[in-house]
């Protein structure tokens, strides 16, 4: 099911990493989620330490640019290493990514639907647009977010609904 929802600006801390798709698809980024779980006690100020949230920015023809990060209260300490993220207050399609669907027909949906109802993504100014969801969002559960099927919720941030 597919909702239309608004969040307020927040900021969080963890890792960044850029790469291609294919690099991705070899386990880069399941390798820095795993590295910012046995980080978690470094990061000050957690406000939920059952959800990590990535990011990715679709920034080059061949791959994306991509954070993961525990929310946090301030930005104040940030561990050796890791980066803060801080991302405005946004209103966001949001669709949950059940574990037995496969995630590119997932992101087809979303973007189906964003196209269908005429509804326009958020884009950088300073990135040339790659991908139609040049933007994705994902909240994971740290129960699943290592399986080889985890379910999540794929947040895309829009100009209005």
């Amino acid at each position: 099911m597919i909702e239309k929802i608004e969040k307020q600006a927040f900021c969080g801390i963890g890792f960044h990493w850029s790469g291609t798709y294919q690099e991705a698809a070899n386990g880069e980024i399941r390798n820095l989620i795993s590295e910012l779980l046995k980080r978690k006690k470094e990061i000050v100020g957690k406000i939920d330490e059952s959800i990590i949230i990535g990011v990715s920015i679709h920034d080059r023809p061949d791959g994306f640019t991509h954070f993961c990060f525990f929310e946090t209260n301030n930005i104040n300490h940030i561990p050796n290493e890791m980066v803060s993220v801080q991302r405005p207050a946004s209103k966001y399609v949001q669709f949950h990514h059940p574990k037995e669907e496969d995630i590119a027909s997932a992101y087809e949906k979303v973007a189906e639907y964003i196209k269908n109802n005429n509804i326009q993504v958020v884009e950088l100014e300073s990135v040339p647009k790659y991908d139609l969801l040049p933007i994705k969002q994902e909240v994971y559960n740290v129960n699943e977010v290592l399986s080889s099927t985890p379910s999540y919720l794929i947040e895309i941030p829009v100009q209005s609904f």
